[in-house]
């Protein structure tokens, strides 16, 4: 039913309500409380339907109850909590309907009133679907975190981030929420077809015939497991299998003629025109067997979170050093360590502090970074710091833009690009593979390689990013600072290290053993 055609049927019927109640009490001479409550109920939902408040017919909410059944769990089903479900559904109707602002303004307050975890993972669910729907793409990944943090085991939430950073360009990012989605639902086949697809993306055919044909088995009329299959055969030479799976795929729903352009693109320059490593096989033999062998444990940083953690980025926490002019230094990152797992030496305990002075270069001397003037770690073995302080007034030079609560995601990264080892060890495996050396390599098989093994985002431990070069590469004093201990980059909205840089804590691993957090580089840039 219209929205328009639902208001002329309660106003009719209003009126009649308005006629009888007066027609009763004059007859009776008393007040018909039955007629009053139709009335008042009447002119409720005339009111919310002007407001947009009922926006999905009874019908609808059935189907969306039933259509969402995994998503929504047992959400908000506490006595007297049936209104908020009902708040839930009209958001969902809103999200189906396209209007995803409209949809995240009606599940914001939701968040406020959630009791249990059935009620946060539905909301935030429908939050970053909805964010994902708006383009907004970086507060749909903070939403997923903020899921994976109540229920690290919700396959379709790692399903779903993937496809995110796949959209980025991020492949090994993105395989690496797939095979957690596949850890915690052996059964997901879109997760299986995500993995081959990405696979197939940074040129891993077999890898990628591997999960796509596991993600056929899981569902047989998964047309988009079977297109990969057939790319991945037509370039891997097999063209009996590529025109078996090819047949599979427009039998299952494909478009046969986006399928035809790839498939001829593909026969014409042998790469898939997507976004595959345009390198030759022995370099994509190397790169595959690199980031196996120099992988190494380290934890993602994911922000912003409401609540129910102790780690934050910026804000304050007790009483904070002094720089080299005598004034109070800002906190740049709280990091209570028995919330941070998964990072080999890193303390069990206690709470890490990072300062930076907040002037222009943020507390960084190039000549001598690893000098803790204007600069300074703290670590406390206690979390008692007092009473809070009131954080300090916002500054256009100071990065944090407020204070953000952080989770921290356990993960994998090989060896990144711009950390100064990456040239020899990347060497190595060239050289095994009978490759041409690094320095013979061409220009694009430089840029994927960038992509490839890029270090963005927040994260303590494995290796950095730097925009304009590892300053440990040039001079070698510093490269006894080994081991990342801190990253922090910027963040659209949140965070602005310079114009859209990243920043760096490094400390010799010996030291991170001791607990001694007095020798630590620090280094900053961006890409002006």
């Amino acid at each position: 039913m219209k929205k328009k055609t639902a208001l002329i049927i309660l106003s009719v019927t209003l009126v009649a309500l308005v006629i009888c109640f007066c027609f009763d009490t004059y007859a009776n001479k008393e007040v018909s409380f039955k007629l009053l409550a139709s009335i008042a109920l009447n002119i409720s939902v005339i009111i919310r339907l002007c407001r947009g408040e009922v926006s999905a017919s009874f019908k609808q909410k059935e189907v969306y109850a039933s259509n969402y059944k995994k998503q929504l769990r047992n959400a908000f089903s506490a006595p007297g909590d049936k209104k908020y479900y009902n708040q839930l559904l009209v958001a969902i109707d809103l999200y189906n309907k396209d209007k995803y602002e409209d949809a995240i303004k009606k599940l914001m307050p939701l968040l406020n009133v959630c009791k249990c975890k059935d009620d946060i993972v539905a909301v935030l669910i429908f939050i970053a679907l909805s964010y994902e729907g708006a383009g907004a793409d970086e507060k749909a990944i903070d939403a997923y975190y903020e899921l994976l943090r109540h229920d690290e085991e919700y396959s379709t939430a790692w399903s779903n981030l993937g496809l995110i950073f796949r959209k980025q360009g991020k492949h090994r990012d993105a395989i690496s929420c797939y095979l957690n989605a596949i850890k915690y639902d052996e059964h997901n086949a879109y997760a299986y077809n995500n993995l081959a697809t990405s696979l197939f993306a940074i040129g891993d055919y077999h890898s990628a015939v591997e999960h796509a044909k596991t993600a056929l088995e899981k569902k047989r009329d998964l047309y988009q497991a079977a297109s990969t299959l057939a790319l991945a055969y037509l370039l891997l030479g097999d063209k009996e299998e590529s025109e078996k799976y090819y047949n599979i795929a427009i039998t299952n729903g494909a478009t046969k003629e986006k399928l035809d352009e790839t498939m001829e693109n593909l026969s014409e320059n042998g790469i898939y025109a997507e976004d595959i490593m345009p390198i030759p096989e022995e370099v994509k033999k190397a790169a595959s067997s690199f980031a196996r062998a120099s992988s190494v444990p380290f934890v993602r940083m994911c922000l912003p979170v409401e609540s129910g953690v102790k780690s934050h980025v910026g804000g304050s926490l007790g009483e904070a050093p002094l720089d080299s002019e005598g004034k109070p230094m800002r906190l740049v990152c709280a990091v209570y360590c028995d919330e941070v797992n998964g990072v080999p030496d890193f303390p069990k305990s206690g709470v890490l502090r990072f300062y930076i002075a907040d002037n222009a270069m943020l507390g960084l001397d190039r000549s001598a970074p690893n000098v803790q003037k204007d600069f300074r770690v703290l670590y406390s073995e206690s979390e008692d710091f007092g009473e809070a302080e009131e954080s300090a007034p916002a500054s256009a030079t100071f990065p944090m833009k407020g204070e953000y609560g952080v989770i921290f995601q356990p993960s994998f990264c090989p060896v990144t690009y711009t950390d100064y080892r990456f040239e020899d060890e990347f060497s190595v495996h060239l050289e095994k593979h009978g490759a041409p050396a690094f320095s013979e390599l061409d220009d694009d098989v430089y840029f994927q390689l960038s992509r490839d093994f890029t270090g963005e985002g927040h994260r303590i431990g494995g290796y950095p990013h730097f925009w304009c070069g590892d300053p440990r590469k040039e001079r070698e004093e510093l490269r006894k600072y080994d081991t990342l201990l801190l990253q922090v980059d910027s963040h659209t909205g949140y965070i602005n290290v310079g114009t859209e840089g990243v920043m760096n804590f490094f400390i010799p691993r010996e030291k991170l053993i001791a607990r001694d957090f007095s020798d630590i580089l620090y280094w900053w840039d961006d890409e002006d």
